[in-house]
């Protein structure tokens, strides 16, 4: 029988096991100062190892935001944080198909402007050419959120999660990043005249090319 992909990769991985100190590479990959400087030194020594490297982060991460996020939601219907009574999932899996059905909420071209979703949990949202002009996103959940093209001059993302969002395109004029998460984010094409990222991770980030803070 032919090896899958994943097995293969597997066969490959195990040929290097004896080389590898797993606490310290764990230690490198969780520490985001640490991973910042492994790939600024792959990108200077060794494309195609730096090319490698940073897919297989964005993908581990990819699959931790929904791990966590799923999580969550199962644990809070665990302790009875639900919907009002009548109104929400009656088991498990009855929630799982809810969560299914409901996984992406879709804003796609509306005018929101002006809106409080402070800590509101937005993850995987689409808010593709909407108008979110000085919208409150503060502390708000938007892993893998997609803002494409949105008009978010002047919103504010302050302590957001906003790891693998995707922000191509968007008017993000006067808007706040200030310590917010967005390893992985896409602001290729975007208009970022006059935002704010410091305190974010913005160096793992895809298409920002910031001035040195």
């Amino acid at each position: 029988m032919a090896k899958s992909k994943e097995q293969k990769i597997l066969g490959t991985l195990k040929r290097f096991e004896s080389d590898i100190d797993n606490k310290f590479a764990t230690s490198l990959v969780n520490d985001f100062l640490q991973l910042s400087q492994v790939l600024e030194l792959l990108k200077e020594s060794d494309r195609r190892a730096f090319h490698a490297f940073y897919a297989l982060v964005e993908k581990n991460l990819e699959l931790e935001l929904i791990v966590e996020e799923r999580g969550q939601r199962i644990s809070k219907l665990q302790r009875g944080q639900t919907q009002p009574k009548g109104t929400g999932p009656k088991s498990l899996d009855s929630f799982k198909k809810q969560e299914e059905k409901s996984a992406r909420k879709d804003y796609s071209g509306q005018n929101l402007s002006g809106q409080d979703m402070q800590k509101a949990d937005i993850f995987n949202a689409i808010f593709k050419n909407s108008i979110l002009r000085e919208v409150n996103f503060r502390a708000c959940k938007g892993g893998l959120g997609n803002f494409e093209n949105a008009d978010l001059s002047g919103a504010n993302f302050t302590g957001s999660k906003l790891d693998k969002a995707n922000f191509r395109g968007a008017n993000l004029q006067g808007a706040i990043f200030k310590s917010a998460k967005i390893a992985g984010a896409n602001f290729e094409g975007a208009n970022i005249e006059g935002a704010i990222f410091e305190g974010s991770n913005h160096k793992l980030a895809k298409g920002l090319n910031l001035a040195e803070e």
